[in-house]
C-alpha cells in the first residue's frame, strides 16, 4: 500500500475535482453553490490527509460566471503545507473551464484538529516528580495550532521530571512545565567519584549548591576545606575529572 503524502496536495485535489464536473453552457456557479463545492473536495482531502483537522466553517467571498460558449467546470486548490492548520485560513482555489484555469476565488476556511495530547491522571503539585502512573492520553479539538502541547510519543520526555507549576488532572501538558529534579541540594553530603589515569578513589564532599544532573557545582572537603567543581552524576554522587 502505498502511503499518503500529506504535502502532496495538488496530486489529491486533481482527482477529486473531476468528481464534480459538468457542461453549465453559459451558468455559472452562485457564491453558496461555490461554497458547498469548496466544503466537499476540502473535507475529502482533510480525511485522506489523516492529521485530524476538519472544517468547520467554508466561506467563499463570492461566486463565479461561465465563460460565454459555456464549458466544463471544475474546481482546483493548492495551499501550501503550512496553510493548513488550526484556525482560520486562506484558501485560493482556481476554477477550471475545460481543463484551463479561467478564475480564482478567495475561500476563508476555519479549521479545528483533533488531537491526541498528554495529561496527568490527578493534581501534580509543584515539585511533584511525575512517575510512570501518572501520565493519560486524552482526546482534544483544537480551535488554533499548539504545537507546545505534548503528545503521546513524548510521554518518556516528562517521566521522572519534576514540575514547575501545580498541575490539575485531565488538562492538556507543555514540554516547558517540567524540569529534572533535584539531585544535589546545598549542604549535602555527596560521594565524590575522581578518575585519574585510570585510577577510580572515591571520598566525600560537601555541596556547595543545589544542581541537576549534569550540573557542575562547587564541592568542599570537609576535613581541608578545600573546594573544587565537579559534575552530577546522579542524586548524591558526582564526578570530578583530573588530568
Amino acid at each position: 500500500m502505498v502511503g499518503f503524502d500529506k504535502h502532496a496536495w495538488k496530486l489529491l485535489i486533481l482527482p477529486v475535482a473531476v468528481l464534480w464536473s459538468g457542461s453549465v453552457w453559459g451558468v455559472g456557479l452562485d457564491q453558496e453553490a461555490l461554497t458547498r463545492l469548496v466544503e466537499q473536495h476540502l473535507t475529502v482531502a482533510l480525511d485522506a490527509a489523516g492529521d485530524g483537522l476538519k472544517a468547520e466553517r467554508v466561506f467563499v467571498r463570492q461566486g463565479t460566471e461561465a465563460g460565454e460558449g459555456g464549458g466544463t467546470l471544475d474546481l482546483l486548490f493548492d495551499p501550501p503545507a503550512d496553510a493548513l492548520r488550526a484556525g482560520r485560513v486562506n484558501l485560493m482555489v482556481t476554477v477550471l473551464e475545460d481543463d484551463r484555469p479561467r478564475d480564482q476565488v478567495r475561500a476563508v476556511v476555519t479549521l479545528k484538529q483533533e488531537r491526541k495530547i498528554l495529561v496527568p491522571r490527578r493534581n501534580l503539585t509543584r515539585g511533584e516528580v511525575v512517575g510512570p502512573g501518572d501520565l493519560a492520553v486524552k482526546l482534544f479539538t483544537l480551535a488554533r495550532e499548539q504545537p507546545e502541547l505534548l503528545g503521546p510519543e513524548q510521554g518518556d520526555a516528562v517521566l521522572g521530571r519534576m514540575a514547575t507549576r501545580t498541575l490539575q488532572a485531565d488538562r492538556p501538558l507543555q514540554a516547558d512545565w517540567f524540569e529534572l529534579p533535584l539531585a544535589v541540594t546545598r549542604g549535602d553530603r555527596v560521594r565524590v567519584r575522581l578518575v585519574r589515569k585510570g585510577l577510580n578513589i572515591e571520598t566525600i564532599g560537601i555541596a556547595g549548591r543545589h544542581g541537576r544532573v549534569g550540573d557542575a557545582i562547587e564541592v568542599r572537603n570537609p576535613d581541608s576545606q578545600r573546594a573544587y567543581v565537579a559534575r552530577i552524576l546522579g542524586p548524591g554522587q558526582v564526578q570530578v575529572m583530573m588530568p
